[in-house]
């Protein structure tokens, strides 16, 4: 690849995670995301590489390629369309279980060419304390629920089984499950992009 392709390529991949941020800003239901800007989108490539990320908050960056390797092999190395993974397990490349993580493929003719991630603190997730977050926590359930690279979505539809469980588990489900929405909504960005990309320089 010439300099000056692999220059423009790369920009846009960088504009790519951050419209994708973007959107998830617009779409989220809270202030820690809306006015903290606790949260960062990135894409990845086949074998499950960073390759570009937006920038939000310095704890988060390039920490996502982890996780998203640990999802992979839990479902076997790849995903499929319209899949999307959900994990916060600080112990499957997280960070702490306020940081839920969302991930799908990215296809384009048939062919898997990318992936495309969220993470996002969320103010709750269940546990002994509001807020999840404590000094008097001595053990990770004590945490919240811990999703360990679950499919929140399979081919294009909810698991609403999955989705019951997290509303039933956090003490402001609306802005939880809100917030999950935006994750999913940059996710879907992303593929977008990336498939426009594709079609304007090829595969």
């Amino acid at each position: 690849m010439d300099a000056v392709t692999q220059e423009i390529l790369g920009n846009a991949l960088f504009a790519i995670s951050e419209e994708m941020a973007v959107v998830e800003y617009r779409s989220s239901f809270s202030p820690i995301i809306r006015e903290m800007l606790d949260f960062c989108c990135g894409l990845f490539d086949a074998q499950g590489r960073m390759v570009a990320h937006s920038e939000q908050i310095p704890a988060q960056l390039g920490l996502m390629q982890f996780a998203l390797a640990a999802a992979l092999t839990e479902h076997g190395g790849r995903l499929e369309p319209g899949d999307a993974i959900l994990t916060n397990n600080p112990y499957l490349g997280g960070t702490h279980t306020n940081d839920l993580q969302i991930f799908m493929p990215v296809y384009v003719d048939d062919v898997l060419v990318a992936y495309a991630g969220s993470i996002a603190h969320h103010i709750d997730v269940g546990g002994t304390y509001p807020g999840t977050e404590s000094p008097l926590t001595t053990e990770i359930y004590q945490e919240g629920v811990i999703f360990p690279a679950i499919k929140y979505v399979e081919a294009g539809r909810r698991n609403e089984a999955v989705a019951a469980l997290v509303a039933a588990n956090v003490r402001d489900p609306h802005s939880t499950m809100g917030d999950i929405g935006a994750q999913l909504a940059a996710c879907k960005r992303g593929i977008e992009r990336i498939q426009e990309l594709c079609a304007r320089h090829g595969r």
